[in-house]
């Protein structure tokens, strides 16, 4: 009786993460997009910045950050 109890028991929790895990799934989903677009959100900006006159030690900063982002936006993006 005992063992009928735990085989249920056991059945029950898998079946209840096995629910759970496409809830999961999705928010992992919509938070990468909430990543990719504030990432996208950077570059944009630091792209229309470049299209204004700027120093040498801005640009090279400017630079390092888009590589930066462009990698990020590899991961959140793809």
């Amino acid at each position: 009786m005992l063992n009928t109890f735990l085989r249920t028991l056991v059945c029950l929790l898998v079946f209840l993460l096995l629910m759970l895990a496409p809830l999961q799934a999705d928010a992992a989903k919509k938070d990468k997009a909430k990543q990719c677009k504030k990432v996208q959100n950077k570059i944009t900006a630091i792209q229309k910045k470049m299209r204004s006159p700027y120093t040498t030690k801005q640009g090279v900063r400017y630079h390092k950050t888009l590589n930066k982002l462009y990698k990020e936006a590899f991961s959140y993006c793809h």
